[in-house]
C-alpha cells in the first residue's frame, strides 16, 4: 500500500513526517503541501478525509455538518468521490447526526444524477 498525504498547512506536513518515520512508515508516504481542491490528475483507492473544522467544532456544544462544515465539505466529499470513483472515509465526531451525513451525501448523489 502506497499513501499521499495532501495538507496545505506546512508545519503539519513535518509533524506527519516525523510520525512516520517514528513509526517506521515514511518509505510509504508521499507527503504534498497543497490544497486539496486545488489537486488534478490523482487517482486513489480510497480517500480518506479529517476536516480541520472538525477539532474546531469539538468544543462541548455539540457537532452539526450543515453549521460546522459547510459549504467546504460539500466540495471536498465531491473531490473524495471524483478521486476514488466512490470510495471515501469520512472522519466525523461520534456525535454527528446520521440524519445529516445522509442528507449530505445524498444532496451530492442528487446533483450527479441531474
Amino acid at each position: 500500500m502506497h499513501v499521499i498525504a495532501m495538507e496545505k498547512d506546512m508545519e503539519k506536513i513535518l509533524t506527519a513526517k516525523i510520525l512516520a518515520e517514528t513509526d517506521k512508515v515514511s518509505h510509504k508516504i508521499d507527503f504534498m503541501n497543497v490544497e486539496f481542491l486545488k489537486t488534478q490528475n490523482i487517482k486513489a483507492d480510497i480517500v480518506f478525509l479529517e476536516p480541520a473544522d472538525i477539532r474546531n467544532a469539538l468544543d462541548g456544544q455539540g457537532f452539526s455538518i450543515f453549521e460546522d462544515l459547510m459549504p467546504d465539505i460539500e466540495s471536498i466529499a465531491k473531490k473524495a468521490i471524483e478521486m476514488s470513483n466512490g470510495s471515501i472515509v469520512l472522519k466525523l465526531p461520534a456525535d454527528t447526526s446520521l440524519e445529516e451525513i445522509s442528507k449530505l451525501f445524498q444532496n451530492i448523489v442528487d446533483e450527479n444524477t441531474m
